[in-house]
């Protein structure tokens, strides 16, 4: 059985940037909170 392609390498970079971007916006509030309550 063929090896199953992975992901085409001009896709994935762009994707897993703003997933990133994404998840460091929305993890701000929580971490700002967590610091007001420590």
């Amino acid at each position: 059985m063929p090896l199953p392609e992975p992901l085409p390498v001009r896709v994935l970079p762009k994707q897993s940037i703003v997933t990133l971007l994404a998840a460091m916006v929305k993890a701000v509030p929580l971490l700002l909170k967590f610091w007001v309550m420590l």
